[in-house]
């Protein structure tokens, strides 16, 4: 009961005009202090593998890729011993047993990038190297030259052809295939360039 100079206080419902506040959640937003799990940071991603192929497309063991690094460090202290005072030609650097099949096909098959532009390239292992024997430079052979990983090279066994402009070079007249009469492999012992025989 309330009396004279008492403070009434009266609920929502009443002081509203006697209306009850909805209760569609629509309405009246609701709230809750349940926490939301935090998602979980994504793994980070591992590096690749990466596998190094053989000049057949093999996977290479660890000892076989060491073999062929010391036999590259040899070829390369080999070239740079011979060149002292000159540049280096454009190279193919292969292992023993691709120099073996190259000889037995009777042809260096390039099939895309395959020569260093100076020496041994980064992406070149192996203790053997053969170069296009220099008269034929722009004669028969031409290089499409690339960036530091390599040059590709087409053989045209009657001369370079050309476009109709006589400078653009008709790579589409050219071959892939090298034939051994216009290659040379390094004498690593005498630092000479010799034919194949």
């Amino acid at each position: 009961r309330v009396g004279p100079g008492d403070t009434q206080v009266l609920p929502p419902s009443e002081a509203a005009g006697g209306r009850t506040p909805p209760e569609s959640s629509a309405e009246v937003p609701k709230t809750t202090t349940e926490s939301k799990p935090t998602p979980a940071a994504p793994a980070a991603e591992s590096e690749p593998e990466i596998q190094l192929l053989d000049e057949q497309g093999r996977p290479m063991s660890e000892s076989r890729l060491k073999q062929l690094e010391r036999q590259g460090r040899e070829l390369d202290a080999a070239l740079k011993q011979r060149y002292k005072t000159e540049k280096m030609p454009p190279m193919h650097v292969c292992d023993g047993e691709a120099m073996a099949k190259i000889e037995g096909d009777g042809l260096l098959k390039t099939d895309g990038i395959s020569f260093s532009p100076e020496g041994i390239g980064p992406l070149r292992r192996g203790g053997e190297a053969i170069r296009v024997k220099p008269e034929l430079i722009d004669k028969q052979i031409h290089f499409i030259k690339g960036d530091a990983k390599g040059w590709a090279v087409k053989y045209f066994k009657d001369g370079i052809k050309y476009l109709q402009d006589g400078k653009t070079v008709d790579l589409s007249k050219g071959s892939d295939n090298i034939p051994l009469e216009c290659l040379e492999r390094f004498n690593k012992e005498t630092g000479k360039w010799v034919g194949f025989e």
